[in-house]
């Protein structure tokens, strides 16, 4: 499913008694792909496309919309990777309760309200679209949000233009976000129209054991 040119050079290693990293397995050069996940296990505009058709969403609406239905269906192919997202958002300051959120600085106050609002905006997008498909759908707002939110925090942006992701050319990617890495790696990443992968790239050189 990840692959790295045509080997696999990173693995899972015990880097500490309490830490658990992503390996070099060999040197790697800087500039080299250490990271490609194929196209089609990334949920992206044209997943979407082809699910909902045209629809007056943008790319963040209609993720959290789809990963609300893929949460819901214990058959989904996706379930594995659903089931790895947090349950919950409780540490962020957009879901504090009053006492807390009162305590917090004039300028992220502001932040966070903003943010409130763009999300209680997207989630009536939402359910005015799912009526316009006059079915029997329905998505709660606190199931909405926590999509939202798994969106807002774990989706990649891909260098490629599509016209028809509104809103910004996004997507999620199986586990991208679970690879846990060291706080000085320094990378490029995007979508490889040749390979039709989205693919990372160190910047860095390692040597085989250290952590990337």
């Amino acid at each position: 499913m990840y692959r790295a040119s045509s080997r696999c050079n990173l693995s899972h290693g015990k880097l500490t008694t309490f830490l658990i990293g992503m390996m070099a397995t060999s040197d790697i050069q800087s500039g080299e792909v250490i990271v490609s996940v194929p196209k089609q296990f990334l949920i992206s505009n044209d997943t979407l496309q082809k699910a909902y058709g045209p629809n007056p969403l943008t790319m963040h609406q209609l993720l959290a919309l789809h990963l609300c239905f893929l949460k819901r269906d214990p058959n989904s192919w996706w379930k594995p990777y659903v089931d790895l997202l947090p349950s919950h958002f409780n540490t962020m300051p957009v879901k504090y309760p009053k006492v807390l959120a009162d305590h917090l600085p004039t300028s992220l106050k502001d932040e966070v309200s903003q943010q409130i609002k763009k999300l209680e905006s997207d989630y009536a997008s939402a359910s005015r679209f799912l009526k316009s498909r006059q079915g029997d759908e329905h998505i709660g707002y606190e199931e909405y949000e926590w999509a939202w939110l798994c969106v807002n925090t774990r989706c990649i942006h891909l260098s490629t233009m599509d016209a028809t992701a509104k809103g910004g050319n996004i997507a999620m990617a199986i586990l991208l976000d679970f690879l846990n890495h060291s706080w000085e790696a320094k990378i490029e990443s995007g979508f490889n129209v040749r390979t039709q992968c989205f693919e990372i790239r160190t910047m860095t050189p390692y040597k085989k054991g250290e952590q990337v």
